[in-house]
């Protein structure tokens, strides 16, 4: 770890902590110093201490990091779990990160129920776009403002099923 890395990590008591490291550190260090809130000059394991990566601290969101290059991808779930992706799972670790809190987004309450009807949501998509195909064969002109937004929400749709079928 590199001094001014921000760290986080679950004391004795089970309360999340925070802080920045006091000075760089090999991977062969087991103690790191680390500069709390409040000023003070801690020791922790190297194993407890978590990068913080400010582009990905959403409170709430699951998060993908790793403690550093010789450690294993992990992804945190935010409530103190994590789920171990391996050294190559980075782009394992990701797509759990995407798919979970895109999930959430949609219904924070039930993300669950989200994951269980994408395929559903992507086969109306595509019912939507083949319906509106066959509709503007018989009618090629908008006549009405309701048409108009008919075509703005099957121009959305076709957005959609293209970002979701893009191959690497």
């Amino acid at each position: 770890m590199d001094k001014g890395d921000k760290v986080k990590w679950v004391d004795g008591i089970g309360h999340e902590q925070t802080g920045v490291v006091d000075r760089d550190t090999n991977s062969g260090v087991f103690m790191i110093p680390v500069r709390t809130n409040d000023d003070s000059l801690l020791k922790i394991r190297y194993i407890d201490l978590h990068l913080i990566d400010a582009a990905t601290k959403d409170e709430g969101k699951w998060k993908v990091f790793r403690f550093s290059p010789h450690h294993n991808w992990k992804v945190d779930t935010g409530d103190n779990w994590f789920i171990d992706c391996g050294l190559e799972g980075e782009a394992n670790a990701h797509l759990i990160v995407a798919a979970v809190n895109a999930c959430a987004s949609v219904n924070p309450d039930n993300p669950q129920t989200v994951a269980e009807s994408i395929n559903n949501m992507y086969e109306a998509l595509k019912g939507v776009n083949t319906l509106y195909a066959e509709y503007y064969q018989l009618k090629p002109e908008p006549l009405t403002p309701e048409w108009e937004l008919v075509q703005k929400v099957v121009r959305e749709a076709n957005k959609s099923l293209a970002k979701a079928e893009v191959k690497k």
